[in-house]
């Protein structure tokens, strides 16, 4: 059994689930048989849809095709009077939710399901009578993911609604070609006829490959009726949700082995985001064997960040972890600086960041300048001036050494300390800082307020 054919197991028990759960079971659906709706995990693997060949399937244009919400429309004539009712798909009112790397826009009648599973975005409206219409997404992690083409992905449609053919009867349509935000994508339909009691369901299913970042984007429409009115204009506002989705710029995206990847799309992680961008890195093992990591960052605000490193052994467990705070200045540079007890330097580092405002301990910005400085023997001397008219209780002097073009140490104190004559405006001080033990011909100055 394929991956997408084990997802599609998963996607075969919300649609069996939606259908059970809002009193669609087979004693009064004139289904196949009077046994209630069951879902298999074999019903994937005894499929006897022939499989396409990869130029079979017609290309269409952008997800969804028109043709694919009319074939769903048309499957009875119970459909077309049902269809004109209001349109509930308003971008002013629609919720916004994300899944999987993409952003969702759904009409604000829609309520959102519970769900245990974070993978999983749905959202149902149902109707005084029994009607229900569920929209729901999903994806396919770099873990199980296959490059799409027509074979799998009617492997994965036909798997996906085979559980259900146990118990109905199940008019298939031809699976389409088209594409989503420019990357390839398939959609079929799916009909329960109308029974005796006036009810029918009809389904749409799509699939797409989000190929640079090993994804599958996945996700189904489940449309349930019971009469021939209706609250709102279902089929053509699921189909301007399925035409409004767009990338979500801010997603990590994960690798296979767990990690955030880089991603050229997203322009908010990590190393480049809207506070700050990385400029340059160093690492070094001290003498006792302990790790220093150096970010440095420039800044785009004024904006405090608290930052986390944690470590991983190559069987994915912890093996250490340390946090770096520090008060950005719009247009200047800082550094994160993380420390370990332990040599990391075969470890899988995992960073995060998370802006916040500055607390009441953060004095004026700009408050110190270095006027200038001189090396003698193992000591540094800085000397200081005082640009504001009060400096904060912890504001900090932060030193990058260079050696050459390598950052090769780091040093850190407060003017509280190390320059108690600063006491006002264009005051002046000399702050010592011993630097037995480093070799650097070079610094670069940074106040912290």
């Amino acid at each position: 059994m394929t991956n997408l054919q084990k997802i599609s197991i998963l996607c075969a028990a919300v649609l069996t689930m939606g259908l059970t759960a809002c009193g669609e079971t087979a004693e009064n659906s004139d289904s196949k048989d009077n046994t209630a709706v069951t879902t298999t995990t074999t019903a994937a693997e005894t499929t006897t849809t022939a499989a396409p060949e990869e130029d079979s399937i017609e290309e269409t244009t952008t997800l969804p095709n028109v043709d694919s919400i009319e074939e769903v429309k048309t499957t009875t004539t119970a459909v077309e009077e049902k269809a004109t009712a209001k349109t509930g798909f308003n971008e002013s009112t629609n919720i916004l939710d994300k899944n999987g790397g993409l952003i969702y826009h759904i009409p604000n009648y829609f309520k959102k399901d519970k769900s245990k599973d974070d993978s999983k975005l749905s959202y149902t409206y149902k109707e005084k009578d029994g009607s229900f219409v569920t929209l729901m997404f999903s994806y396919i992690p770099p873990d199980h993911y296959e490059e799409l083409n027509a074979i799998n992905a009617e492997l994965f449609f036909d798997s996906s609604i085979n559980s259900l053919s146990n118990s109905y009867d199940i008019t298939k349509k031809e699976t389409k070609k088209s594409s989503l935000l420019g990357r390839i994508a398939y959609e079929k339909t799916f009909s329960i006829p109308e029974n005796s009691n006036g009810e029918f369901t009809n389904i749409m299913m799509f699939i797409s490959d989000n190929s640079d970042n090993k994804y599958l984007n996945y996700g189904a429409l489940l449309f349930h009726f019971k009469n021939k009115e209706s609250d709102y204009d279902y089929y053509n506002d699921s189909l301007s949700v399925l035409k409004s989705i767009e990338e979500d710029t801010a997603y990590s995206y994960e690798s296979s082995s767990g990690e955030i990847s880089e991603s050229e799309v997203s322009e908010e992680t990590y190393e480049h985001n809207s506070y700050y961008d990385i400029v340059e890195s160093a690492r070094w093992t001290d003498i006792i064997g302990s790790t220093h990591i150096i970010y440095k960052v420039k800044a785009k605000q004024n904006i405090s960040i608290s930052s986390t490193l944690i470590a991983y052994s190559e069987s994915g467990s912890v093996i250490g972890k340390s946090s770096s705070d520090i008060v950005l200045t719009e247009g200047q540079t800082n550094y994160f600086e993380y420390y370990f007890d332990e040599d990391v330097s075969n470890a899988q580092l995992k960073p995060s960041a998370k802006a916040q405002k500055d607390s009441f301990t953060v004095g004026e910005r700009n408050g110190v300048e270095l006027v200038e400085y001189s090396i003698t023997n193992d000591n540094l001397y800085l000397t200081l001036k005082q640009t504001a008219d009060k400096i904060g209780a912890f504001a900090k002097y932060k030193i990058l050494f260079y050696n050459g073009e390598q950052i090769v140490d780091t040093e850190n104190g407060y003017y509280s300390v190390s320059a108690k004559n600063l006491d006002g405006k264009d005051s002046t001080d000399i702050a010592e800082i011993w630097t037995y033990g480093k070799t650097y011909d070079r610094i670069e100055f940074i106040y912290e307020p």
